[in-house]
């Protein structure tokens, strides 16, 4: 697994824009429909903030969630203390659905877009959960000093 954890001088980061294509390189990038996407259309004002699921991982940044800002979490990667592959993610039974979730004892703040990997990762004020396809990568990117189990 990859957990590590680093000093930490700044605050977690609050959502911001997604990564500036002039001054970030991505180092990661998933991007998908979200499979409960046909659901929202019983709600249709919901389908611009959960239209796409992305994960990028940048030299600077993780940005992680939903199309909107208001959906999606942009995190100082300087503030990230450890971070954790998970093998699977069963959004209905740990998390009791999909979509940006709160999960009760942790007060974990999960963006849960499906069933299958994800990452966990702490700051020094929180904790989140995220889906991606290749969590063992994205551990690696954020803590190259491990090594992948």
């Amino acid at each position: 697994a990859c957990v590590e954890t680093m000093s930490n001088s700044r605050s977690s980061g609050a959502s911001e824009p997604l990564l500036n294509p002039s001054t970030d390189v991505s180092l990661y990038h998933e991007e998908y429909f979200p499979p409960f996407l046909p659901a929202l259309l019983i709600l249709p004002f919901l389908l611009p903030f959960f239209w796409r699921y992305r994960v990028t991982v940048s030299r600077d940044q993780v940005v992680f969630g939903y199309s909107s800002s208001w959906t999606r979490q942009s995190l100082e990667r300087s503030t990230i203390l450890s971070a954790e592959p998970i093998q699977h993610i069963n959004g209905l039974l740990h998390w009791g659905g999909w979509g940006i979730r709160m999960q009760l004892g942790t007060w974990a703040t999960g963006y849960i877009a499906r069933n299958g990997p994800g990452v966990r990762i702490k700051t020094k004020d929180k904790s989140y959960v995220f889906n991606c396809k290749d969590p063992q990568h994205v551990c690696a990117i954020l803590f190259p000093s491990l090594k992948n189990d």
